[in-house]
């Protein structure tokens, strides 16, 4: 497992990657659903912004094998 230095912002319609010496990576969101407690909410990307061996991007809960689907607390928007 790799250590995460990443961090994540949400905004209209776009994720955006940020790590540490690199570019931004950017992706559309497909699709999104709150979770069934309502504390979280799941976002499915166009193209997957994790690499193989991570778990989380920003703290943030990350699977795919195609795509990334991040699960982040509901009402995250415009933040890292």
């Amino acid at each position: 497992m790799k250590t995460d230095t990443s961090s994540v912002a949400i905004g209209e319609g776009v994720v955006v990657l940020r790590r540490r010496g690199r570019p931004a990576a950017t992706a559309a969101i497909l699709g999104s659903q709150a979770g069934p407690d309502g504390l979280t909410q799941t976002f499915w990307l166009d193209r997957m912004l994790h690499e193989p061996g991570e778990d989380t991007l920003g703290g943030h809960p990350v699977c795919g094998a195609v795509v990334t689907q991040i699960v982040v607390p509901a009402g995250m928007d415009l933040q890292e």
